[in-house]
Formats: C-alpha cells, sequence, structure tokens
C-alpha cells in the first residue's frame, strides 16, 4: 500500500475536482500548483514526492525546491527555472506574464469595460464589476475605477482582471 498524497485543500487529489498536479501540464501550470501546498503539507510532500526530508528553515524556500524537482522531474531544470521565473514575475510581484492573448476592443467609444471583462475572460457583466468596484482590475499597471473607459486609453494596452488573468487589448 502507498500512503495517500492529500492536496492544498487537505482533500484527496482528484483531476476532476481540479486539485491535482498533472505530469503532462505546462510547467508554469505544475510550479504554481506545487506552491499552493500548506506550509503544514511540506514534509509529507518532500517524504512521498521526492523521497528524502524537507529541508530546516523557510518553508517559502522550501516549497520553492519542492516545485522545482517537481517540474524538473516532468519538463527538466531549464523548464523547471523558467516556470520559477513567470511565477515570481506573474504571482509574486504581480506583472503580466511574457505571452498575454491578444483580445479585440468590442466597437464603440466609450468602451464599458465590464462587458469586455466578461467577453475577454468569461465573466459576467456583474462579475466585471464587482472586480472594478472592489479594485481588482487594472488597466496597463493602473486600477481601474471607471465602468467606461475611453476607446483610446484601452488601445494596446494590457488588462489585468484578478491576479492571474491578463489579455493585450487590439483595435478590431
Amino acid at each position: 500500500t502507498t500512503p495517500l498524497l492529500l492536496s492544498w485543500d487537505g482533500e484527496k487529489m482528484s483531476s476532476s475536482v481540479g486539485n491535482n498536479i498533472p505530469l503532462t501540464a505546462p510547467p508554469e501550470e505544475q510550479f504554481g500548483r506545487t506552491m499552493r501546498i500548506a506550509d503544514t503539507q511540506l514534509d509529507e510532500w518532500y517524504r512521498l514526492v521526492l523521497e528524502r526530508e524537507a529541508p530546516v528553515g523557510e518553508p517559502m524556500e522550501a516549497k520553492l525546491g519542492l516545485a522545482r524537482a517537481i517540474v524538473a522531474r516532468s519538463h527538466g531544470t531549464e523548464a523547471a527555472a523558467a516556470a520559477e521565473e513567470h511565477f515570481t514575475r506573474v504571482v509574486r510581484e504581480g506583472h503580466a506574464p511574457d505571452e498575454v492573448p491578444d483580445i479585440a476592443l468590442p466597437a464603440g467609444d466609450p468602451v464599458h469595460l465590464p462587458a469586455l471583462l466578461a467577453a475577454a475572460f468569461g465573466l459576467s457583466t456583474s462579475e466585471g464589476r464587482r472586480l472594478i468596484a472592489q479594485g481588482g482590475v487594472k488597466v496597463d499597471g493602473s486600477v481601474a475605477t471607471e465602468l467606461d473607459v475611453a476607446r483610446g486609453d484601452l488601445v494596446d494596452a494590457t488588462v489585468q482582471a484578478g491576479k492571474r488573468r491578463f489579455a493585450r487589448l487590439r483595435d478590431a
């Protein structure tokens, strides 16, 4: 028998629930999912996944080491280094990733930002309004406060909804 390795949510890992780390997932996704593991689970993960003791010291460093090892096992050490750099830039520092999808700006001026967020990220317009009200939407790094934005301010801008959704706005 093999001990059960619990996911970051404390439940049994399951691809149908989405709380697993697929071996075929892209390096950035594997790294990010590994970083979600609770500090209290590090000893168990090191023991069961890497078959060694977790390093003593800062939990963040131990978690980064675990994520590097998991990604390197599936994709190699270069991919692990690139995934860590991506994680640091996007999650820890809050910058846009290197590759951001292009989204066509809808016709009209001004552009209704909640409708744009709905089209770009699959949100409802109500979710878009809530994100804007909570300060969770940025246009070129500046917090968006208005629901309607001048079209000229959005052309070639990068919009961020929440922490991990990004798109570059292009004139149609």
